[in-house]
């Protein structure tokens, strides 16, 4: 299964993590034959992680990806939820995550356009067709019964989508985001502060390991030394007598005679 991801995590990595939830899901589906009775808690732990992914990530946009890609995964899926899936979540956390885009979009932190179309065509437009398995009555969708009043969830979206904020209401809005982003920057200086401590263990050991590298060599080379032969000293002969060496004035060779004067 895909690794847990950040709460720094953007539109784009949130539908990585779906891609990669997506092939878990069909490898499940696919063992033991199909049989429902053993893949479908191990199906549901996946869409129940998925779910929990939501919960972490702080873009909104990325948190309505999420829950829509495990919309998606049940429906494509067409197996009933087991007893304990807390399938009540799917509304709650699409809700909370799609108001949450819409009130960025009214305090002009998004595109209105772009949002309003993504949300039109990529989640309200399924609710009440590809998704009906999910978001149908009770005791026809996966879980058994209702999850929540989906057409009031659609009216208050695009209602909300379309509110003009008041100057009161806008100051809140910008207080709010400033501790949001005060919480973001404390959340993201912890990370970096754990994983410098994780680098600086990570270090130490490597460290620890070059010594100990360096300390087996070192006797390996003693041992080395210590079964090499010594080499043999030759024995010492009777010296000669070193030839004597004619210096300046002492030799044989004779002047020759100056020529007489005439």
């Amino acid at each position: 299964m895909a690794a847990d991801l950040k709460p720094t995590c953007t539109q784009k990595q949130a539908l990585a993590y779906i891609r990669r939830y997506e092939k878990a899901v069909d490898r499940e589906m696919s063992k033991h034959g199909g049989l429902g009775s053993r893949i479908r808690f191990p199906t549901y732990d996946l869409h129940e992680r998925a779910l929990d992914q939501a919960t972490i990530v702080k873009d909104s946009l990325a948190r309505v990806e999420l829950v829509a890609g495990v919309i998606d995964c049940i429906c494509g899926g067409g197996m009933m939820a087991p007893c304990g899936f807390e399938s009540e979540r799917i509304y709650s956390i699409l809700r909370t995550s799609l108001l949450d885009l819409t009130a960025e979009v009214q305090q002009g932190l998004r595109d209105k356009v772009k949002t309003k179309e993504f949300i039109e065509n990529d989640v309200l437009a399924h609710i009440h067709s590809s998704w009906n398995y999910v978001t149908g009555d009770g005791m026809q969708n996966f879980a058994g019964e209702s999850l929540g009043n989906w057409t009031a969830l659609c009216d208050e979206i695009r209602n909300a989508i379309e509110k003009q904020l008041t100057s009161q209401e806008m100051k809140v809005a910008e207080c709010e985001r400033a501790k949001s982003e005060v919480e973001a920057a404390k959340l993201q200086l912890t990370q970096r502060v754990k994983e410098v401590a994780s680098a600086k263990r990570t270090l130490a050991a490597r460290e620890r390991e070059e010594r100990s590298a360096m300390k087996k060599v070192q006797e390996a080379e003693q041992k080395l030394q210590a079964l090499e032969p010594t080499p043999e000293t030759p024995e010492a002969g009777p010296m000669k007598k070193r030839a004597k060496v004619p210096t300046k004035g002492q030799g044989t060779m004779k002047r020759p005679a100056r020529a007489a004067k005439s």
